[in-house]
């Protein structure tokens, strides 16, 4: 019995060390992976909106790193690991509006090691306090999962760039569901109003977004992209921006004037809507 327990011992310990081993190899990949070109200055941050709404070709000197469904926690943690590999990075653009606002879920398909020490001890701290434990978990679940790793080492071998890492970056949008989306919308006769109370895990990384550009003299702007119509009465964004950060600028897009062709749905750009936005945003800055 004594030696099952200690050949059991042995062989969870050499499991740790290969894991640890790897993780550590994972993590230097990622390193070469977030280095950016020396000219790129500024970084959009978000969720799908970003990702497909921002055509970051368009606007010089930029990169769009948002992913589908990103809550902002993990928006945290790609710009402290962007600004750690990247002195020339001088402006954040970060989403804020009603979809992220509210967004404290996590898929799976988020889960990755690259993240893991982007976090100090206070946020894991937070994260038990904030997050039901299914969350917490479900943030290590897959993150070694072969989709995730497998990019990161074929691509290593090969020329690279920052997309490479599978974890976001902007994506032509072809959809073509605005019709549709705009009948389910009038046809849900008993849906439910969002809450004015902000999840307290949004509230606590929005407020360490802010606090971190401001140690790095990183200048933030919020910014969103522009919605159709129909879903223009979802405003608690503002409310929240104005109460929470008013120094902050806010480049407030969503009700942008843009015609049907341009979107995919009732809150997202297609391919043709984020040019045009992409080139509004390049002249606002370029104007600035």
């Amino acid at each position: 019995m004594r030696k099952f327990i200690l050949q059991s011992a042995l062989f969870v310990l050499v499991c740790l060390i290969l894991l640890i081993c790897f993780h550590l190899t994972i993590q230097n990949l990622r390193n070469d992976y977030l280095k950016l070109p020396e000219n790129v200055n500024k970084v959009f941050l978000g969720n799908s909106t970003f990702e497909y709404g921002i055509n970051d070709s368009r606007i010089p000197n930029a990169i769009n790193f948002a992913q589908n469904a990103e809550p902002i926690d993990i928006t945290y943690a790609k710009i402290k690991l962007l600004q750690k590999y990247n002195n020339s990075i001088d402006t954040i653009f970060v989403e804020l509006d009603d979809i992220n606002l509210y967004n404290d879920r996590f898929a799976s398909v988020l889960s990755n090691s690259i993240y893991f020490d982007a976090y100090d001890k206070a946020d894991w701290q937070a994260n038990l306090q904030m997050y039901e434990l299914s969350r917490f978990f479900s943030f290590f679940a897959h993150a070694y999962d072969v989709i995730k790793v497998r990019p990161i080492v074929e691509n290593h071998f090969k020329s690279h760039n920052i997309e490479c890492l599978g974890v976001g970056g902007y994506q032509d949008l072809f959809r073509n569901k605005l019709d549709e989306d705009i009948m389910r919308f009038h046809s849900e006769t008993a849906s439910a109003k969002k809450t004015k109370l902000v999840p307290t895990g949004v509230d606590y990384y929005f407020t360490k977004i802010v606090d971190f550009c401001a140690h790095k003299n990183l200048t933030i702007i919020f910014l969103n992209t522009p919605k159709h119509k129909t879903a223009w009465a979802d405003t608690t964004y503002r409310e929240y921006w104005s109460e929470k950060f008013p120094s902050i600028r806010f480049i407030d897009c969503t009700q942008m004037n843009l015609p049907d062709s341009c979107f995919a749905d009732r809150e997202h750009l297609n391919y043709r809507g984020a040019r045009l936005f992409s080139d509004y945003l390049t002249k606002t800055l370029r104007d600035e």
